[in-house]
């Protein structure tokens, strides 16, 4: 199977403004930034008063641990909402709150496993590079080696950072929220790469274009209406934006002498500007979701699979006839060591002294024979 040849209407970028409507995903993405945040500040505050009690090696791991909860529990409604919004750009009934809880909870497990896989693609790489470095340091043919690894380095980074850019950052998650294993999602990734990776690059500049856009509007509307509510608020509160203290002083003088004013006024602003950079979120999110079903869902890539399952089934063998070797040599030195004191033992034993009357065995410190009482040699008289 190729790529789908979905008719433009059901994969416009355009959708995606669509996400702006789906209160299931703005609860979702609101609930985990909040719990995220909440649990982010408990455990700050916990490893500041650890320092503060001389122990700041403990409130350092507080602060690691409170960061990972935090990024897990974001990512954890990150992935709810995505679902949700996943399900609308299919045209599905978007599922409910508990159901896209369970399902994202399902999925961050998956991400993780992805993420690290990422990272250690990254870090082959880089010693990759590190190697051949090391090499050009070899005089005389260093410079030469040098020549020809520097633009073989510069391709190999830059086009790892636009597969991950335009194709990773594109189709993972979604492909995840989808129902996708992490190996079928890499062969996803693969098999989009080779065929569209251009044709997904136009598309996903075309959705930084649409979601510029939309923020330019949302910051417009935020920014002139809050001209016309300061005209109104001055004319009955004696307040706002018009208000003539502004024109010689700064921004804080607007409310200078109605500080519960200003608290009202930068509250509701501050709401209004994170509903504002959610909605841009739930957009590029929705947008991604789009591009994922036109180029990536009906991607055939079970050749890829295969071929990556048998690579990392070749490795998990090495892996396994390494593990095997070692153990088998371990059996051995143990062996060798058993057969080593056995035959020092039996040398001792064959070593052993006599007693020259009656022939039973004696050590070294006894006198007289325990047997007959005959005087052993070297014990004087």
């Amino acid at each position: 199977m190729s790529i789908a040849t979905s008719s433009l209407d059901s994969t416009s970028l355009l959708r995606a403004l669509d996400a702006i409507r789906n209160w299931r995903a703005y609860a979702l993405l609101l609930l985990g930034g909040v719990v995220a945040g909440i649990l982010g500040a408990m455990f700050f505050y916990l490893s500041v008063r650890m320092i503060y009690w001389d122990m700041a090696t403990f409130g350092k791991i507080i602060a690691f641990i409170g960061s990972l909860l935090a990024g897990l529990v974001y990512m954890w409604g990150f992935s709810a909402c995505g679902i949700t919004l996943l399900d609308q750009a299919k045209g599905q009934a978007v599922r409910s709150l508990g159901d896209a809880l369970m399902a994202g909870l399902l999925v961050v497990p998956r991400l993780i496993v992805l993420s690290l896989l990422l990272l250690a693609v990254y870090i082959a790489i880089a010693l990759f590079v590190i190697a051949i470095f090391l090499i050009a340091k070899i005089p005389v043919v260093g410079p030469l080696v040098y020549f020809f690894a520097f633009p073989f380095a510069t391709v190999l980074f830059g086009m790892l950072v636009f597969v991950v850019f335009f194709v990773v950052n594109t189709f993972a998650a979604p492909a995840l929220w989808d129902g996708n294993g992490v190996m079928e999602t890499v062969a996803r990734l693969l098999k989009a790469a080779r065929q569209d990776l251009l044709k997904v690059m136009v598309s996903q500049s075309l959705l930084f274009m649409l979601v510029l856009f939309a923020s330019a509007m949302l910051a417009a509307i935020l920014i002139l209406g809050a001209v016309a509510a300061g005209g109104l608020s001055e004319l009955v509160l004696g307040v706002g934006f018009n208000n003539p203290l502004a024109r010689y002083g700064s921004i804080a003088s607007l409310f200078a002498n109605n500080a519960d004013y200003a608290k009202a006024a930068g509250a509701g602003m501050a709401i209004l500007a994170g509903a504002a950079v959610m909605a841009v979120l739930l957009i590029y999110i929705s947008g991604n979701c789009l591009l994922y079903l036109q180029y990536a869902a009906n991607i055939d890539a079970s050749e890829v699979e295969q071929g990556l399952r048998s690579r990392v089934d070749g490795v998990r063998a090495r892996a396994v006839a390494a593990q095997a070797q070692v153990r088998e040599a371990a059996v051995r030195q143990a062996q060798a060591q058993r057969d080593a004191r056995a035959a020092a033992a039996a040398r001792q034993q064959a070593t052993a002294r006599t007693c020259a009357q009656c022939s039973s065995p004696v050590t070294p410190d006894d006198v007289f024979c325990g047997t007959c009482g005959h005087k052993q040699p070297g014990h004087g008289g």
